[in-house]
């Protein structure tokens, strides 16, 4: 089962901070789009409409562990991780 069903939008100057971050505190998080569709080569002359917004999702949008085999602990600790990056004002500066 997929274990990154969980994804919400933070600021994209904050992401690749965030990622390590939540490396270094040992949860694997991720980007859920590294990228989208009219970025992929193959689909370049397919795809000719617009699409700043999904542009601006995949740049924004990260996924965290959520699988149903998670502990309570485990929980607590990714929302502990959470909670800690955004009330510390070094990360968002």
């Amino acid at each position: 089962t997929n274990g990154y069903l969980y994804s919400f939008r933070i600021d994209k100057k904050l992401v690749k901070n965030f990622l390590n971050f939540m490396k270094i505190n040992g949860i694997e998080a991720r980007q859920f789009y590294a990228r989208s569709l009219p970025e992929n080569k193959v689909l370049e002359p397919i795809i000719k409409t617009d699409l700043r917004n999904a542009k601006k999702c995949s740049a924004e949008i990260i996924s965290i562990p959520s699988r149903a085999s998670l502990k309570n602990h485990e929980i607590n600790k990714i929302i502990y991780t959470i909670k800690k990056f955004f009330t510390n004002s070094d990360r968002i500066n």
